[in-house]
């Protein structure tokens, strides 16, 4: 057995590593599956065990030594015996095509870079990272109705003829969006202290 054929810690709940399919010095790529055995059927709610076929799916995965990870996971599709319908399995550590980890680890970096500054870092999509940040905005607003709202944060998208324009989510109910441009009188946002929207992406301004 090759060197290449050792299982790696993931430190990823129930998921098991079955294969390295890639290892360089910028890029890890590991084959994985679920350490689950069953899958409960979303019809009838039945305990399925019967596999159907398998299905890959690229999952990004946060950094490790310096290296960009992807996990191949070998997604299940289970057979219903009761109600013959068939699914997908679910894994409480993927969200999409990340990682839970991962995702939460984005939307932390969020409050101290502009959503750019982290889509460039972690190779993703801008919309991708926007997604991400207001899909968890509009969760923290369910959750804490009664909380005062607080800006999350402020992303430079785009600078014409010397015009700064900015986004800003609100978190609070129901959660805003604001598009700014710098030759306006004054932000919607006026008083709150934000991430600072410049291209650096660190530190905070009070508007």
């Amino acid at each position: 057995m090759g060197w290449d054929d050792i299982t790696i810690p993931l430190g990823l709940r129930a998921v098991r590593v079955i294969a390295v399919l890639e290892n360089t010095p910028t890029r890890l790529k590991a084959g994985v599956r679920s350490g689950w055995s069953v899958s409960r059927c979303p019809s009838c709610g039945h305990k399925c065990r019967r596999v159907h076929d398998t299905r890959p799916k690229n999952i990004r995965d946060m950094v490790m030594t310096g290296r960009r990870v992807t996990l191949v996971w070998q997604r299940r599709r289970f057979v219903c015996d009761d109600c013959g319908a068939r699914h997908l399995e679910s894994h409480p550590e993927f969200e999409g095509n990340l990682t839970r980890r991962l995702a939460r680890q984005i939307v932390a970096d969020i409050r101290v870079m502009t959503i750019s500054a982290v889509a460039k870092r972690e190779g993703l999509g801008w919309h991708k990272v926007m997604g991400l940040v207001a899909a968890w905005s509009n969760r923290i607003a369910q959750h804490r109705r009664r909380r005062r709202c607080r800006v999350l944060l402020v992303d430079e998208t785009s600078i014409q003829r010397g015009h700064k324009y900015v986004t800003v989510i609100k978190t609070g109910t129901p959660a805003r969006c604001w598009t700014w441009s710098s030759t306006a009188p004054q932000p919607p946002w006026q008083g709150f202290c934000v991430p600072s929207p410049d291209p650096g992406g660190v530190g905070s301004k009070s508007w």
